[in-house]
C-alpha cells in the first residue's frame, strides 16, 4: 500500500468544506442463485474421464435453518439464498402491492460440494446485497500553515473522516486517491 496511517482527521468545520455521498445500487441483489461445476453426464468407456456435462450444480438440497445455527433459513428445493431484511428495503415491486427479489446468480466453475457452494454463495451475497457508497471529501490542507505540520497528508495516506452535519455522524476511515495543489498560488 502506498502511503501511512498518521493519525490524520478531516473535521466538518475545521478543515472539510464539503462532502459529497454517491450510492451504487446498480449490482445489488436481494437473492443470489450460486451455481458450480457442472454435472457429469456421460463418461469415457475407455478412460473413465467425463466427455459430457449437463447442468451446473447448484445447492437446492441443501436445508438452512436459523434455529441450527445457520446464518439465514433457506428451504429445500430454493436455488437461491437471501434475507427479508434486503428484500424489505431493497426490492422491486411486483405490481400487486409487494415486493419481487432482485436475483443475480454467481458462479463458482470449481465448486463441486453444493454444501460449499451455498456457504460461498451465502459469503458472496453479504457483499452483494448492500448497495456501494462512496464519499467525496473537498478539504483544506492544513500543513503548510505556521504550526500545523503535523496535519501533513500525502497520497495514498488513510485519514479519518468526521462529518457531524450528518445525522447521526459520519464518522469513517478513507484513502487519500487525489491531491490537487494550485502551484501558481500554494496559499490557496
Amino acid at each position: 500500500q502506498r502511503g501511512t496511517y498518521r493519525g490524520k482527521r478531516y473535521v466538518h468545520g475545521k478543515d472539510v468544506i464539503g462532502v459529497k455521498r454517491t450510492v451504487d445500487s446498480s449490482n445489488l441483489c436481494t437473492a443470489l442463485i450460486g451455481r458450480g461445476k457442472g454435472v457429469e453426464t456421460e463418461t469415457d468407456p475407455e478412460t473413465g474421464e467425463g466427455i459430457g456435462y449437463g447442468r451446473k450444480l447448484d445447492f437446492r438440497d441443501v436445508e438452512w435453518k436459523k434455529e441450527n445455527g445457520d446464518p439465514v433459513d433457506k428451504p429445500l428445493g430454493q436455488d437461491w439464498v437471501g434475507t427479508e431484511e434486503a428484500l424489505q428495503q431493497f426490492g422491486r415491486p411486483d405490481g400487486q402491492g409487494g415486493l419481487k427479489h432482485r436475483e443475480r446468480v454467481i458462479e463458482f466453475p470449481d465448486e463441486e460440494d453444493p454444501v460449499k457452494l451455498l456457504e460461498k454463495t451465502w459469503e458472496a451475497y453479504q457483499q452483494l446485497s448492500k448497495p456501494i457508497v462512496t464519499y467525496e471529501l473537498d478539504v483544506i490542507d492544513l500543513e503548510t500553515v505556521k504550526g500545523y505540520g503535523h496535519e501533513a497528508v500525502r497520497l495514498g495516506d488513510t485519514v479519518n473522516v468526521i462529518d457531524r452535519k450528518f445525522n447521526p455522524e459520519l464518522r469513517l476511515q478513507a484513502r487519500v486517491l487525489e491531491i490537487e495543489r494550485n502551484l501558481l498560488r500554494p496559499e490557496e
